[in-house]
């Protein structure tokens, strides 16, 4: 297992402080520190966001932040969000549309929301609904807007009876979508899905879409060029990320421009052999590694 990325880590601790200070402000002039290091978006949201929302959590349950302090951090977080979304570039349309929300009564929604901005990343149509959708109101929503996938978050046990409902209902609809279930309570509980008819579970962000993907059928499906560019980019990232390097560093030891990695990394760049072996050699992986048709995604 790789070691952490530690300027993303000392970014995450000084972006707690900062949302647990209320020093909004503070919070977005780490987030954009981060960016301009060389860390993507979703670096951002895996290593800084998520832990921070933990951490928060955690503290509010410990009874070392009070209710008010918990909600001012969240505001603060999702703001960055907003902000890092408006930069989401989507690759090509898929032609499926994706209901992302919060079970009823269940008001926890920044992981629902991440996994809707994950999905807009990877060029689904999103609707994004927020916390504690009644179920005959989302059922309704669907069957109207003909919603391939419906990704329903559930993070606390008590409210599972609604889930199975809503679940149950959405079988009924004469052109039913696919179910992906996620949150804490579903992730505990594996054979969740089985048990109350949904299709899937992800565990996590990336498998969300993935699963997803899957659920509807295109998890194979041909790419176009660009679309294999930015399943590179993807990797180079990745492993870029799991060597704990910035973009600077990746491009000094591959012997090129920090902007043409940045450029890789957003499946803009067209790249000749050359540049790809330099990439491989650099990161340490086998060409192929970045060449093949899988998505470590």
């Amino acid at each position: 297992m790789t070691e952490p990325d530690n300027s993303l880590w000392r970014l995450k601790q000084r972006y707690l402080d900062a949302v647990l200070n209320g020093e909004a402000i503070q919070g977005e002039l780490i987030v954009e520190e981060g960016l301009k290091q060389g860390f993507g978006m979703f670096d951002i949201y895996l290593s800084i966001l998520i832990p921070t929302q933990i951490d928060v959590g955690q503290a509010w349950h410990d009874g070392k932040v009070g209710v008010a302090q918990e909600h001012l951090a969240t505001e603060i977080t999702l703001e960055q969000m907003n902000r890092l979304r408006s930069q989401i570039v989507p690759r090509s349309k898929l032609g499926f549309r994706v209901a992302v929300t919060s079970v009823e009564g269940d008001p926890h929604f920044i992981g629902a929301r991440m996994v809707a901005d994950f999905f807009l990343s990877d060029g689904w149509d999103v609707d994004f609904l927020g916390a504690s959708t009644p179920g005959p109101d989302l059922v309704e929503l669907v069957r109207r807007r003909n919603v391939d996938l419906v990704a329903i978050s559930t993070t606390t046990a008590d409210c599972l009876p609604r889930l199975e409902w809503t679940v149950g209902s959405l079988a009924t609809l004469a052109n039913p979508p696919k179910i992906l279930l996620g949150g804490n309570a579903a992730a505990s509980m594996v054979n969740l899905a089985v048990d109350i008819g949904a299709d899937g579970i992800a565990l996590n962000l990336q498998d969300a879409v993935l699963e997803g993907r899957r659920l509807v059928g295109i998890a194979n499906e041909p790419v176009s060029l660009s679309d294999h560019l930015k399943s590179l980019g993807r990797k180079v990232q990745e492993i870029r990320r799991d060597l704990g390097w910035n973009q600077q560093q990746l491009a000094d030891s591959a012997d090129l421009d920090r902007t043409y990695i940045s450029a890789v990394e957003h499946g803009k760049q067209n790249l000749t052999l050359g540049a790809v072996v330099k990439l491989a050699d650099a990161l340490g992986v086998e060409l192929v590694q970045l060449l093949s048709k899988s998505d470590r995604r």
